[in-house]
């Protein structure tokens, strides 16, 4: 390669840059693992994505019909999930008020 000394300054900016935000772009360091801070973000993003969940179920869900999911969710964590994916779903599209625990019936 040519030891073009512009490239070679160019180079030496842009490492100083990364080297003093900590990481390479994405908020990632240089090893490649998430940063401490980043992952306490992605951690808080989940939970408040579970909660609004939760909060969904609880309105369009009677009681009845939330005892069943949690219970096939003791049992079935992955078709607990894909239920709940698609009651959300359906509340998106259609304005559903209540689902009662008739029409949660899973085979």
């Amino acid at each position: 390669m040519d030891n073009d000394p512009e490239l070679e300054a160019i180079r030496a900016r842009r490492m100083a840059e990364m080297q003093g935000k900590g990481g390479a772009a994405g908020g990632m360091p240089m090893g490649g693992a998430p940063s401490a801070e980043s992952a306490q973000r992605e951690a808080a993003a989940r939970k408040d994505a579970e909660e609004r969940r939760q909060m969904i179920l609880t309105q369009i869900l009677n009681p009845a019909a939330r005892e069943r999911l949690s219970r096939i969710k003791l049992v079935k964590p992955d078709l607990a999930r894909q239920v709940s994916t698609s009651l959300h779903t359906r509340h998106a599209t259609i304005n559903t008020v209540l689902i009662c625990s008739c029409r949660l019936r899973i085979c």
